[in-house]
């Protein structure tokens, strides 16, 4: 049974009450509890463990290659957004992302700063998009 929240932080808690049984999240939101001992991480849907969370098992690891599921963070802007604003846009995060605080930053909550172009984002959205749109269908979910 599907339980919807509003956000990552009540799902946690709902978690940790006993309000309800499972959970998928981004690993930044779990992190401290597992740590902590107080849930238990069954796996990570990457490829491999997420840095943070030694102990806990990839899906690929676990037997399900077909569960890799990551989060991708990414920046918009509107399509009219001249060319050459977006490029100098794309190289500020990009040397913002390879700053050493930065990339240790992202680490520490469980994720990876990755500076992109468009090009490379819209590959990716394309390849997520392949990927899950059988499974939505199948699903028959909607998006409103």
């Amino acid at each position: 049974v599907d339980v919807p929240f509003r956000g990552g932080a009540p799902a946690v808690q709902a978690l940790m009450a006993g309000e309800i049984d499972l959970l998928m999240a981004d690993v930044a939101a779990v992190i401290p509890q597992i740590q902590g001992g107080k849930i238990v991480g069954l796996a990570v849907t990457d490829t491999k463990r997420a840095k943070e969370l030694p102990n806990v098992p990839s899906v690929v690891e676990s037997g399900y290659p077909s569960l890799v599921a990551v989060n991708a963070y990414c920046l918009f802007a509107p399509a009219k957004t001249p060319k050459d604003i977006v490029a100098k846009i794309q190289k500020a995060i990009a040397a913002a992302l390879a700053t050493p605080e930065l990339k240790a930053q992202f680490e520490k909550s469980g994720m990876q700063a990755v500076g992109s172009t468009t090009e490379d984002l819209e590959k990716l959205l394309q390849a997520q998009t392949t990927k899950w749109t059988p499974l939505v269908r199948a699903l028959g979910v909607r998006v409103e």
